[in-house]
């Protein structure tokens, strides 16, 4: 086995030799505060995350590319009007099956001697 390299991959409980900063304040408390900041800002994002997406099963879908509105004309007292179809041009858009995503991660030393204000909370 080797030996945790702090330039790559994720940071575990066990990879921390200490347990309490300079000031005596301990790491566990600060690491469920950050836990918490987490929370309440993705508790946002995935609010917002629900608006831009939707679920889908389906492997593409068709949309629609003639944005030009039927013309309306005016009632008669027999209520036929012309009536419109579906727009011709269509484009089968697909979705990917990819994942993205991004972290953000520091090191034991960095959390223990950076400021408040320096870790952005």
């Amino acid at each position: 086995m080797t030996a945790p390299n702090p330039q790559s991959g994720i940071l575990s409980l066990g990879d921390a030799l200490v347990t309490h900063t300079a000031d005596l304040v301990d790491l566990t408390e600060l690491w469920n505060e950050l836990n918490e900041v987490f929370a309440a800002a993705n508790e946002h994002h995935t609010n917002l995350a629900r608006l831009l997406t939707s679920q889908t099963i389906d492997t593409a879908s068709v949309v629609p590319q003639n944005v030009n509105p039927p013309d309306f004309e005016l009632a008669s007292k027999f209520g036929v009007p012309k009536a419109v179809g579906m727009p011709a041009d269509t484009l089968l858009a697909g979705y990917t099956f990819h994942d993205y995503d991004v972290s953000h991660r520091a090191s034991w030393k960095f959390l223990r001697q950076a400021s408040r204000s320096a870790r952005g909370l």
